[in-house]
């Protein structure tokens, strides 16, 4: 039992380097869709992964540290579009969430496909990123209406129609998203859990 752990740890570390790198290194974490206004964020999908391949409680702490790292940017890169993510409720809370649920879907979707973990696994990952961005929308749009965040220039979001930030967010950012989470996530997933499977395996080969 200590040997699954100790591999679970060390891959949960390599995905929270993963992140923080991610999070960090100019248009990595981050792909501009529409520059200075509309960016699809690749974070979830190290979020999802991990959260389905070692479980809720990996998960919520992949997805505060996805949180953490988006509302230090949202500090870094003071503007209209990321200052609503100055907002803990906004940049953390969503991604949190999206980790916690995602393994149970990903379970509840592979009964719901009898036992089909390919399909389930592509589904769990285009669900996630839907539910993912409807929270972080609500949220922003909350936030925004309500005046909770910190900026230098109220001003600017004020005079910048929300209505453009949110379908741009909307249009573009979450087909893309949801594209590149369908895309990435089960084929970096479906190797890695290959294989724990073979590791496994042998292990219990050895007991």
């Amino acid at each position: 039992m200590k040997k699954y752990n100790l591999a679970d740890f060390v891959f949960g570390a390599i995905l929270f380097a993963i992140i923080i790198v991610m999070a960090f290194v100019p248009s990595v974490g981050y792909i501009p869709i529409i520059p200075g206004v509309a960016y699809a964020t690749l974070l979830h999908i190290p979020v999802l992964i991990g959260a389905i391949f070692l479980g809720w409680k990996w998960g919520l702490a992949l997805g505060l540290t996805f949180g953490i790292t988006s509302m230090i940017q949202a500090f870094i890169m003071m503007g209209p579009a990321n200052a609503p993510f100055t907002n803990p409720l906004v940049s953390v809370l969503p991604r949190a969430l999206i980790g916690v649920l995602a393994p149970f879907m990903f379970k509840w979707l592979t009964k719901a496909f009898k036992g089909k973990e390919k399909l389930a696994l592509f589904f769990t990952f285009g669900i996630m990123t839907i539910i993912h961005t409807v929270i972080v929308l609500t949220l922003l749009y909350g936030a925004i209406k309500t005046g909770h965040y910190y900026t230098k220039t109220v001003e600017d979001i004020a005079e910048t129609t929300f209505e453009k930030v949110v379908f741009a967010i909307l249009s573009w950012n979450s087909l893309a998203e949801i594209v590149l989470a369908v895309l990435i996530g089960p084929a970096i997933y479906i190797p890695l859990d290959q294989v724990r499977k073979k590791r496994n395996h042998k292990l219990e080969e050895q007991v």
